[in-house]
């Protein structure tokens, strides 16, 4: 470590940021590789009445169009209502909807396209002094407040308002849970993040110390 204190050490990945040759995990194209790309809800908060995805389908090179009934466990972050894709609420706007995998860009532009979306715009809350309100609209069923009542729900997007409140938290969780799967496989912390890889169906195998 006292080779690098002090000293002026230039950074290993600097040449190809400055020339453009850094590869980025959008550069990398493998074979079969599909573009996936997600409808998104254009109102702070809206109730959805139907989704139709048939015509979607119908659209060759379309390999998959999914909804929140094709997801088998639809949530994830720190609240149970946080859905992978919109439930009949939705909360944000550009909130996931729907999903469409297809061979390229403008094959999944186009089936996205095709999807019938019957959504009811309904009225929204985004200013905290508002949310707390009586009558105001609700965000979760729950109400606006969080039990504790350090925090005030509104429909503006996740990690806005609440970055300092969890997203820190769970990059923290990330970089470590990183570090640890680089150390399992014996890669270096630094590769790995920069590493995008397909691994045989034969090997797909999570060591149970993961």
């Amino acid at each position: 470590m006292l080779n690098y204190v002090g000293k002026s050490i230039p950074k290993y990945d600097v040449m190809g940021h400055v020339t453009g040759k850094t590869v980025y995990p959008s550069d990398v194209k493998m074979p079969g590789m599909l573009i996936c790309k997600t409808l998104r809800s254009p109102y702070k908060r809206a109730r959805i009445h139907s989704i139709d995805i048939s015509e979607a389908l119908k659209v060759k090179g379309v390999h998959a169009v999914i909804t929140k009934d094709d997801v088998p466990y639809n949530k994830f972050a720190m609240y149970p209502d946080q859905d992978v894709l919109a439930e009949e609420i939705v909360r944000f706007k550009g909130q996931n909807i729907a999903a469409v995998a297809a061979d390229d860009k403008a094959t999944t532009l186009e089936a996205l396209s095709k999807i019938k979306l019957d959504i009811e715009e309904l009225p929204a809350v985004v200013d905290p002094r508002e949310a707390m309100k009586e009558g105001a609209p609700l965000v979760r069923p729950e109400g606006n407040r969080y039990p504790d009542g350090t925090l005030i729900y509104t429909n503006k997007m996740p990690s806005g308002a609440m970055r300092g409140f969890g997203v820190n938290v769970g990059q923290f969780a990330e970089q470590l849970q990183t570090e640890k799967l680089a150390r399992t496989v014996g890669i270096s912390p630094f590769d790995i993040r920069f590493v995008v890889y397909r691994i045989p169906p034969a090997m797909q195998v999570v060591p149970k110390s993961l």
